[in-house]
Order: C-alpha cells, then structure tokens, then sequence
C-alpha cells in the first residue's frame, strides 16, 4: 500500500516508536523508508547544515521532492494546556503534509487511551 515512507527522527524515544512503525508498515509491503534527522538549532553541530525553515515545511518539501506515500511521526501525544504551551511539530506537519500522515503515540500514552489506535490523516 505504501512505498515510500518519509520518517522525520531526532533520536528520542518518540521518534524511535515512530520509526519502529514505519520500518513495520514497509516490511508488510516491501515499501522504503527515508529518515529526516532532525537536529535542534540551538545545538548545532559542526558538520551539519542548519536551515531557518519552519520543521514542518522542510518535511513537506522532502515529502514532495522525494514523492512519499505516507509520513510516519511519533507523537508524544499531549493535550490542553501542555500542548498549548509546548507547541506541536506533529500537527503542524500533519496541518501542511502534502500526503497521509501517521501519528504513533508512545506506548504508555496508548495504554492509557481508550481510543489509541494510530489514525492515518490526509491534508486537506
């Protein structure tokens, strides 16, 4: 069903669990997978390219470019208030993907909630 999943990383936990599902998904169809490692501006490290864009329009344009199917997030799964204040890359990019999105939340977050199964959500 889908060949070609786009992965934005960062190296936590939640991006892992993310990743996990992607690699899952990609197995059952024989589909291939492209990571974004996402590098914190603040934290630059020599040898990689920082880039003033917004995080959801630099996926968006590798989803283009690349021609995704599908773009897989894990999402720490926050709601009111702490979401409100914390922000959240997921539905930005959800907000501006060109293609389906999949939002995977943290194990302990699926757990919790009744309705935790992962939704596919296409941009409008």
């Amino acid at each position: 069903m889908y060949q070609r999943i786009l992965v934005p990383i960062d190296g936590s936990e939640t991006s892992d669990r993310g990743l996990e599902e992607a690699l899952r998904l990609a197995r059952l169809d024989g589909g291939s997978v492209r990571l974004i490692h996402v590098v914190d501006p603040q934290k630059h490290v020599p040898g990689y390219i920082t880039c003033a864009a917004r995080l959801c329009d630099v996926v968006a344009a590798q989803a283009k470019s690349w021609k995704a199917d599908l773009i897989v997030i894990g999402s720490h799964g926050r709601r009111g208030v702490e979401r409100a204040l914390l922000g959240s890359d997921a539905e930005r990019i959800l907000r501006v993907a060109p293609v389906p999105v999949l939002l995977v939340k943290p194990e302990a977050a699926a757990l919790e909630d009744v309705d935790a199964v992962p939704a596919v959500a296409t941009a409008a």
